[in-house]
């Protein structure tokens, strides 16, 4: 993946989200809140080879780690969905769980009208899966970097980094 400068605002986001496909297919490895709730961090295993046509040889040994770091948030909507057999045997979640579909900018008005009188402007970009898991984010700020190759483990259903 060619990505050495970080990213660092909305134009630059809509950028990379059109160059790597929305992220699809990758897969999130952890998901927090920073600097009292104000700030989502949210890290992506990038699988893809160079070409973006084929998934890389070394992909979950090798985590090619982009780090998203949305600020100024205001809303943070996450819906899991979980259907019957998820809930009846959940020891059977597995790292699938959060291979994403797509991430896409989505600046609904609707949602956004509620924030135009304040004095910085803001959007909304939502993560989905191909079922109806989603994460949906309201913000201002957006810094989008990459986290040099770390080997990955998996232990419970969830990756150590």
């Amino acid at each position: 993946m060619d990505m050495n400068n970080a990213v660092t605002d909305i134009k630059g986001l809509v950028e990379l989200l059109k160059r790597y496909n929305g992220f699809g297919e990758c897969i999130i490895l952890d998901v927090r809140l920073r600097h009292y709730q104000t700030i989502l961090e949210v890290v992506i295993d990038y699988i893809w080879d160079e070409t973006g046509s084929k998934v890389r040889a070394n992909a979950g040994e090798v985590a090619e780690m982009i780090l998203f770091r949305f600020g100024r948030v205001q809303e943070i909507h996450f819906g899991n969905a979980l259907n019957a057999s998820m809930l009846a045997e959940p020891e059977q979640l597995n790292w699938g769980m959060n291979e994403i579909a797509a991430m896409r900018l989505i600046d609904d008005p609707n949602v956004l009208n509620s924030y135009r009188n304040l004095p910085v402007i803001f959007h909304q970009v939502e993560i989905r899966w191909e079922n109806e898991r989603r994460i949906q984010v309201v913000f201002a700020d957006v810094n989008v970097t990459r986290i040099p190759n770390t080997p990955t483990a998996t232990s419970n259903g969830e990756t150590v980094l």
